[in-house]
């Protein structure tokens, strides 16, 4: 968790390329589209048992719709 202000960052490379592949955009991604949904993105790890990816959105009703012409 030391380093989970990293985490969803653009090309944040936290492991070595050949433990995992990838183009470092993945979680940037996500991070972008939840937080223009005014949503939150967060991880939740345990050393030697993996990490946890969890998201938020608020509710249909909690978001004010445009009023009508």
């Amino acid at each position: 968790m030391r380093h989970a202000n990293q985490l969803f960052g653009i090309f944040e490379r936290l492991e070595h390329e050949k433990i995992f592949s990838g183009t470092g955009m993945g979680l940037a991604i996500v991070k972008r589209v939840v937080d223009r949904h005014d949503g939150q993105v967060w991880a939740e790890a345990v050393v030697d048992q993996g990490a946890t990816f969890f998201f938020s959105l608020p509710s249909k009703e909690s978001v004010s719709q445009p009023e009508a012409a």
